[in-house]
């Protein structure tokens, strides 16, 4: 009974508004409509300032020069959209092969690539290696070899990998001998190595391809002799293009290794690989006093449950040893069964 007295009594207020607005003069509907359109800003206004107020970087006031500097990046920003929205697209939702070259040559791209980046996050070092780089560092180290023969089941064609001499298994040639013998070698050798745009064209099977790659790099990357320069040319690159800071995904559970006077295999400890990295840190630390490197320590999907959760409390171990270098924990390549990842958010 009070619902349907409070719902009467609503109603009628509602009914004599409209009555005296009905009734009231013209300039003075405008006038309230003014006022509430004027009020309505003004809360959204002060909403926008409220929201403004919890950014990370509120407390910034921009100086005379970054105000004309935001001023022409916007300027830039609306004129390359009015020229796109002119032609009915828009670059960067499309395929990256097909417009990388494109943006590239605009002017904001320039003027971008000239600027502080801040800080570059989620960087796999192992998916970041420069082939030239490593095209060069495989010819000059004796020990390289690369499995140059059709894939099996054990190695695939442009897998490196490191012996003694001697020491290789059939099929592997080093790359110093390649480069020197094979007339396509390095153009060969780059394909093996790199997603084309026509890999990238079947979406469902450019994962094969994708791990591929890895599977041809990781001998090569987790070699303790090249590991500190391939994450020191890492840095160089980054650092060249504005990057101040760099946070890699990284996977220790491999470890690095190198070879004994015999030719086996030795492997390092996670503490060996996260010593060389601090170390790399401290180095570019003495050139560019503003620079930082953080890491996520990663482990796989695919893995059984139990192996994750060892990998997880291994994780919390260096993240108490390191707690200025290890910043967090994460899983990369298939995704877990719903299942697993119910258990995971139970505990």
């Amino acid at each position: 009974m009070i619902s349907i007295l409070t719902d009467l009594k609503t109603n009628i207020r509602f009914l004599i508004l409209v009555l005296v607005a009905g009734c009231a003069p013209k300039d003075q509907v405008n006038d309230l409509e003014s006022k509430r359109l004027s009020d309505h800003k003004k809360s959204l206004i002060d909403l926008m300032e409220e929201d403004r107020q919890l950014h990370f970087a509120s407390d910034i006031q921009l100086s005379e020069d970054e105000k004309r500097l935001d001023e022409k990046l916007v300027a830039l920003r609306t004129q390359m959209k009015a020229y796109y929205d002119s032609l009915g697209f828009f670059p960067p939702s499309g395929s990256f092969y097909k417009y990388k070259e494109h943006i590239e040559q605009t002017d904001l791209y320039h003027l971008l690539r000239k600027m502080p980046k801040g800080g570059v996050h989620h960087l796999h070092s192992s998916g970041a290696i420069d082939f030239e780089w490593l095209f060069n560092k495989a010819i000059t180290l004796p020990e390289c070899h690369i499995f140059w023969a059709d894939s099996n089941d054990e190695h695939i064609k442009g897998q490196l990998n490191f012996f003694k001499p001697g020491k290789a298994p059939s099929g592997y040639v080093t790359a110093r001998q390649l480069h020197a013998s094979e007339k396509n070698f390095k153009r060969e050798f780059h394909d093996l190595l790199t997603l084309t745009a026509e890999t990238l064209k079947d979406s469902s099977d450019v994962w094969i391809d994708f791990e591929a790659i890895f599977q041809r790099i990781n001998s090569f990357y987790y070699y303790k002799p090249v590991f500190k320069e391939h994450l020191r040319n890492l840095a160089d690159r980054l650092i060249t293009d504005g990057h101040q800071h760099i946070e890699l995904r990284e996977i220790f559970w491999g470890g690095l290794y190198e070879l004994t006077g015999d030719g086996s295999k030795v492997s390092h400890s996670v503490d060996t690989t996260i010593q060389i990295m601090l170390r790399v840190e401290e180095d570019i630390q003495q050139q560019y006093t503003e620079f930082s490197l953080k890491v996520i320590y990663t482990s796989m999907r695919f893995l059984p449950q139990e192996e994750v959760f060892g990998e997880l409390v291994r994780a919390y171990y260096y993240r108490e040893k390191y707690p200025d270098f290890i910043k967090g924990f994460g899983l990369v390549l298939f995704m877990l069964s719903i299942q697993f990842q119910m258990v995971i958010g139970s505990r």
